[in-house]
């Protein structure tokens, strides 16, 4: 978007000078005079920068234009900045939406044409990217223009009461997504933009959790992202391979599979790549990937292919890069989570991930929320945290205990939710194979489906 009509400009600037609460101040902040094409505009935005975007009264433009020392100019910008004090607003939303995509483009364009003639300077590539990446930030930022703005809370009553009642009597506007896993299902709601936490120390099935989870919700109609950091595509496949499959995770990685059950999983994936709902595997760096990318990857998927998430899943906390490249690890971590919250609430859907716990975790019986981690910004940003437990006697019995620390939302009311696992097949429970039901009530299996 080069250009935007005189119109637009006359809608925007008559809203500033009427009072029509349009454009937010940090929004207006970034305008600059040679985005208009009009000369009169040019001049008046000038002086509305220097008075902090305050109008002046129609009646002190005169005064104003007393600068302008040619009179035939002087008397044309009278006519049309008087224009703008007394024409209809008819169409400021468009207008404003309109020229906050034309002025996200200005920002982007003007960054380009200064970091290229720093880069042209200095030779430093980096220097280069890092200019370019602020503008492209600071354009999302007017795109994303009234995230910030106060709710009046007695007037917004009836608009809560009906947003209720919509929740009520049309569960699909929020759906809840099961676990699968009984005792946390009985205890806790997961739907909106929450953030769940699995808390382990190395090595206790915190991505063979993440991927439960993503397994329970493809077969529950949603559309799952799934980020991985520190584990390959493949084996992120394999385990899902292995839990669709119910095949031992050995024979299914080493292709010891019989004939009637590799006909079974070709018969099983037919039928999944019919469903509306899709499972989408994105690898990403650990230490490098930030939220940055994840959004750049949902909005590619959106565009090109129409995917919107209903929950995302993230392998894990502690590898994904902060947007702020803190180098304190206290505070990327804090960070990281806040970038995550933000991810949560654009795409107003669930987001699973994981953190490591300290090192004592791995020899505690039950862990508490002391075993955190430096980060106290974990838990003060995720909704859920769920600490994975299991003592060497479990471990031997195939036992998982699943523990919640901290609930915002619902009461714990089960603390201890005692898994009977098989890791083998990558079951952390027994019972997450009793999902299908719902895949088979959702997507009729025309001859297809999971037989045997």
């Amino acid at each position: 978007m080069s250009n935007i009509s005189p119109e637009v400009e006359q809608q925007i600037l008559a809203s500033i000078v009427q009072g029509a609460d349009v454009l937010d101040l940090e929004v207006l902040r970034q305008i600059e005079p040679g985005y208009f094409k009009v000369e009169a505009y040019q001049w008046f935005v000038e002086r509305l920068k220097v008075r902090s975007w305050e109008p002046p009264d129609k009646g002190f433009i005169t005064q104003l234009l007393l600068e302008v020392k040619d009179e035939a100019k002087r008397a044309q910008f009278k006519i049309q900045l008087d224009y703008l004090y007394d024409l209809q607003l008819t169409f400021t939303g468009d207008a404003a939406e309109t020229f906050k995509a034309y002025l996200s483009f200005c920002v982007v364009n003007a960054t380009l044409v200064a970091s290229s003639k720093g880069y042209h300077n200095s030779q430093r590539i980096d220097y280069w990217l890092k200019d370019l990446s602020e503008g492209v930030d600071k354009a999302k930022a007017l795109l994303e223009d009234g995230s910030f703005r106060s709710v009046d809370y007695a007037s917004d009553f009836d608009n809560r009461v009906d947003t209720r009642m919509q929740l009520r009597d049309n569960p699909t506007f929020s759906p809840r997504i099961l676990t699968g896993i009984s005792g946390l299902d009985l205890q806790f709601v997961l739907r909106g933009s929450l953030i769940v936490n699995f808390l382990a120390p190395y090595k206790r099935y915190k991505s063979i959790f993440l991927n439960s989870l993503g397994f329970a919700a493809l077969l529950q109609g949603f559309n799952v992202l799934h980020v991985t950091l520190e584990n390959a595509y493949s084996l992120t496949a394999d385990r899902y391979d292995t839990m669709f499959s119910l095949v031992t995770y050995d024979r299914v990685c080493g292709a010891y599979l019989t004939q009637a059950e590799l006909d079974n999983m070709r018969n099983m994936f037919a039928w999944m790549k019919s469903w509306d709902n899709r499972l989408k595997i994105v690898k990403g760096k650990a230490t490098e990937t930030t939220t940055k990318d994840i959004f750049a990857e949902l909005e590619r998927l959106k565009r090109t292919e129409g995917f919107v998430p209903d929950i995302i899943i993230v392998d894990y906390l502690n590898i994904l890069a902060d947007s702020k490249h803190n180098k304190e690890e206290r505070m990327a971590q804090t960070q990281v989570v806040w970038d995550l919250k933000s991810v949560a609430d654009t795409y107003r859907c669930p987001i699973i991930t994981a953190s490591q716990a300290k090192s004592e975790a791995a020899v505690a019986e039950r862990m508490s929320m002391d075993h955190q981690g430096k980060s106290v910004g974990i838990a003060q940003a995720v909704d859920l945290t769920i600490a994975i437990n299991q003592t060497p006697q479990e471990r031997d019995g195939g036992i998982i205990v699943l523990s919640p620390l901290v609930s915002r939302a619902e009461p714990i009311t089960i603390p201890e939710v005692v898994l009977d696992s098989d890791l083998s097949r990558m079951l952390v429970s027994r019972s997450l194979p009793e999902l299908w039901d719902h895949a088979a009530r959702l997507h009729p299996y025309v001859g297809l489906g999971n037989e045997g």
